[in-house]
């Protein structure tokens, strides 16, 4: 940020307003975020949909369901759980972008999009 010429004190009391009215609505948006980022959880499931697994708002996984089948998948289950805890994870995670683009900040939202490893990406993010 450039600084600004000022001629007159008011102008400096003006550039003042300006910056104490941007920080207030920074905070603003901080506040509104940390209400709603601290309920967003994240579900995802295996490639057969027969694991199933939860993350709490914290990104910890917190639930983890194994159907009959998958039990019966031997070595393979443990790889199946993973997808299932990494497929949350990734929801988890594509909702706190989508939550900063709505609150502004679009490329906060993009790069968190970008961290996202292709394989857990949605068709619809695009």
């Amino acid at each position: 940020m450039t600084r600004p010429d000022f001629t007159e004190p008011g102008e400096v009391l003006e550039f003042l307003d300006g910056i104490r009215e941007r920080n207030r609505q920074a905070m603003a948006r901080n506040a509104e975020y940390a209400a709603e980022a601290g309920g967003i959880t994240g579900e995802g499931f295996s490639a057969d949909r027969t694991v199933r697994a939860e993350v709490d708002a914290s990104g910890v996984v917190s639930r983890v369901d194994i159907g009959d089948s998958a039990l019966r998948r031997g070595a393979h289950l443990a790889q199946m759980i993973l997808t299932a805890i990494r497929e949350a994870q990734a929801a988890r995670t594509r909702q706190l972008a989508e939550l900063s683009a709505r609150l502004g900040s679009p490329a906060i939202a993009g790069l968190v999009r970008e961290s996202i490893p292709d394989d857990y990406r949605r068709e619809s993010d695009g």
